[in-house]
């Protein structure tokens, strides 16, 4: 399927890509919704409605990845209720082996995510991820989420890399059509981000349902 002699720099996603996104959609959709309710004495479901309508407002924006941000709008202390729920933070199935031989076959590998530079150093430190990468990349150094087109010409900037010889995987569509538009050559979506939930349509990207699909062999 991909023709690794062509392929210098491999940038990738975290939540949905290497870690199960079941983690993160737990926290939002289920955790803080039932605290909520606990604290204003609501029920769950009319709180998980007036929530998910809330965090549509700000899909696609930096806000909607930030710990901060989020604090304030609910009015809960993010980053420790995170640290409660590690046990959750799950590396999907076939990815240590995938980052294992693209470390053997000397690839440039980068983690480009979107999430908060606290969520992300915290999934660092409960996997084993952080060994097999040259660099890791919160967006929120570069002030843009990966969606926006112009972020990709900023992280040209500081970590540069060959479009045509750059493979991107990512499980957001958005983010991979501003790849594409950016000229990147080989881009892959996740069929399951999160383990608990059904297989996404993954539009005209090829859809990964393991990551032992496109892994080097000998």
């Amino acid at each position: 399927m991909l023709d690794w002699k062509t392929i210098d720099s491999v940038l990738l996603d975290m939540d949905g890509t290497l870690i199960d996104q079941r983690f993160d959609n737990y926290f939002f959709l289920e955790l803080v919704p039932m605290l909520i309710a606990q604290r204003e004495k609501r029920s769950i479901k009319e709180v998980y409605t007036e929530k998910s309508k809330l965090y549509q407002q700000y899909t696609g924006t930096l806000d909607f990845y930030c710990l901060d941000f989020w604090t304030d709008k609910l009015q809960l202390d993010i980053r420790a209720l995170k640290r409660q729920c590690v046990h959750l933070i799950k590396v999907r199935a076939g990815v240590e082996n995938f980052l294992q031989r693209l470390c053997d076959l000397k690839k440039h590998l980068v983690l480009v995510t979107n999430a908060h530079p606290d969520s992300m150093n915290l999934k660092l430190q409960h996997t084993n991820l952080r060994l097999y990468f040259n660099r890791y990349i919160s967006v929120h150094e570069i002030g843009l989420p990966k969606e926006n087109k112009d972020f990709w010409h900023k992280l040209q900037a500081i970590e540069p890399f060959t479009p045509e010889k750059t493979l991107f995987i990512d499980d957001n569509l958005p983010m991979l059509d501003a790849a594409k538009e950016y000229k990147i050559k080989h881009l892959f979506a996740i069929k399951k981000p999160d383990s608990a939930a059904p297989e996404k349509d993954t539009g005209n990207y090829y859809g990964l349902t393991d990551f032992a699909e496109i892994t080097p062999h000998d």
